[in-house]
């Protein structure tokens, strides 16, 4: 649950290669709010680059991209 904070672009361009060489066509991230948005008045701006990473790789990849984001009580912070 934590791929956000450990991001490793080098593993998510070896996945989206080897899922793109195995015929799959799309891919489904998950966002959780607390990553992309620590704290209430505040966005990181290394989530969003990452995510932009990531999007820019499914791409290359010719992957369909399919963020979920992940709000509320059982997930995430309740502001």
């Amino acid at each position: 649950m934590r791929w956000w904070q450990l991001f490793d672009e080098e593993e998510v361009e070896r996945d989206f290669s080897r899922l793109s060489a195995a015929g799959f066509d799309s891919v489904r991230v998950f966002l959780l709010w607390e990553d992309f948005q620590p704290a209430p008045e505040h966005v990181s701006e290394q989530a969003l680059n990452r995510l932009v990473c990531v999007a820019d790789t499914a791409r290359d990849n010719n992957l369909s991209l399919i963020p979920t984001l992940f709000t509320g009580h059982m997930s995430g912070v309740n502001w």
